[in-house]
């Protein structure tokens, strides 16, 4: 009524890919300033299955069969005016439990819930952008790797139970927090510990390294540890790091 471009007007679309013949999948997620929500679809024949509010255009895109790839995306054309902000607007994203996925996450200026528990990971990437991010990971029988780059707001990792994983991080300014399961068997490299503060447990023993915070540190008993979690610090950036 107004005579604004649509880029001007938040949109709504619902999207529900079908499992279909699907035994893997790679999914890219490119994160918006909307508040987002990922989590395990619960008794689902979907794949994937969105509620997802936009500006501009929303690109979804999906190719293959077995080996299913799947990649969301909204684009603005930068010529509409915006004349709300809806409080209520968000992303909300279900993933299947039913195959393996490779999973990468390109953030934005929003926050994100990341709820990965009963998902079946291969390999899980994700650059935090300027938005906080709350991520959980799943158990998981196969041992799999986590690339993690943080952002400028908070980053919160819940490390799972009865798992074997690599998780590989580089810190911006932005605080980040590893939580860990009771009784891990862990390993912790830091190879650049950044301006930041760096705080860990004080059972984790150094086997090699000097007297400041860069090295390696493993928890007793690693070597023999049935699930080991493996924890490397590329660089910590000017945030604080604490492990616990």
């Amino acid at each position: 009524a107004l005579k604004l471009p649509t880029g001007g007007v938040m949109q709504a679309r619902t999207i529900a890919e079908p499992l279909g013949d699907a035994a893997s999948a790679e999914v890219e997620l490119n994160l918006t300033s909307m508040p987002t929500r990922l989590y395990a679809l619960d008794h689902s024949q979907d794949l994937l299955r969105a509620e997802i509010d936009y500006y501009g255009t929303l690109d979804y895109t999906v190719t293959g069969d077995t080996l299913r790839r799947i990649s969301l995306e909204q684009r603005s054309d930068n010529s509409g005016l915006r004349i709300s902000f809806d409080p209520s607007a968000r992303w909300e994203i279900g993933l299947s439990p039913a195959v393996p996925i490779d999973l990468s996450i390109d953030g934005g200026s929003g926050s994100a819930n990341i709820d990965l528990t009963g998902l079946e990971l291969d390999s899980l990437w994700f650059d935090q952008g300027s938005g906080s991010f709350d991520v959980v990971l799943p158990m998981s029988p196969q041992e799999y790797e986590v690339t993690a780059v943080g952002g400028s707001g908070s980053l919160e990792i819940d490390l799972p139970e009865q798992t074997s994983l690599t998780l590989r991080l580089d810190g911006q300014s932005g605080s980040v927090r590893l939580t860990l399961p009771d009784n891990a068997g862990v390993r912790l490299e830091v190879l650049d510990s950044g301006s930041g503060s760096v705080n860990f447990p004080a059972s984790l023993e150094r086997v090699s390294g000097g007297e400041d915070k860069e090295g390696i540190w493993e928890s007793p008993g690693y070597d023999s540890a049935v699930y080991k979690l493996q924890i490397i610090c590329e660089d910590l950036g000017s945030g604080s790091f604490s492990l616990r």
